[in-house]
């Protein structure tokens, strides 16, 4: 497969640590080399990792959306001058990956990515993220708040109804007026 970016990196994200894997071209005319290296999340490190890419001539990096495990990762790389960070879709890695491990797994991000093969998705600016964020807790405490009138409501309606089967549960009971 042609190569479109001589220097990519790919990351795998985790919780706790992150695998990267660093491709670039090998000692011979047409080969690459895999180096892969690993860091924990906290985020003065993802710093470092960030500034150590440049450092080795990186251009693109590209990881999979693991959810909020992305964003600090996403955040400390956008700091540094990357001609592109791309956050992947991971059903579509993984439509296309081999065998699972956290090293493979990153090296062939990188891989596939640095032959066009993937697209990054969409990722708001940090200004325009707090507006969306913000407006989807609105959404959901209203959701929250109409699920609680629609639960008082089916309260109240089944409190009437047993209420008015009271005479013929109870005899000698009449409902209140």
């Amino acid at each position: 497969m042609k190569v479109l970016y001589e220097r990519v990196a790919g990351i795998d994200v985790h919780k706790e640590m992150i695998k990267v894997a660093i491709r670039s071209p090998g000692e011979k005319p047409w080969t690459r080399k895999t180096e892969i290296l690993e860091y924990r999340t906290f985020y003065g490190v993802l710093q470092e990792m960030a500034r150590e890419l440049r450092r080795r001539g990186v251009t693109h990096v590209v990881m999979e959306a693991s959810g909020v495990y992305t964003e600090p990762v996403y955040y400390a790389l956008c700091e540094q001058d990357f001609t592109q960070v791309a956050v992947i879709n991971p059903a579509h890695a993984k439509a296309l990956k081999g065998h699972k491990t956290d090293a493979k797994d990153c090296a062939r991000i990188a891989e596939l990515f640095e032959c066009g093969l993937l697209r990054g998705s969409y990722i708001p600016p940090a200004e325009l993220k707090e507006v969306r964020d913000l407006t989807r807790y609105r959404m959901k405490t209203v959701q929250a708040r109409t699920s609680e009138i629609q639960r008082l409501g089916k309260a109240l309606e089944s409190a009437a109804s047993s209420s008015a089967r009271l005479p013929a549960i109870l005899p000698g009971c009449r409902p209140p007026r």
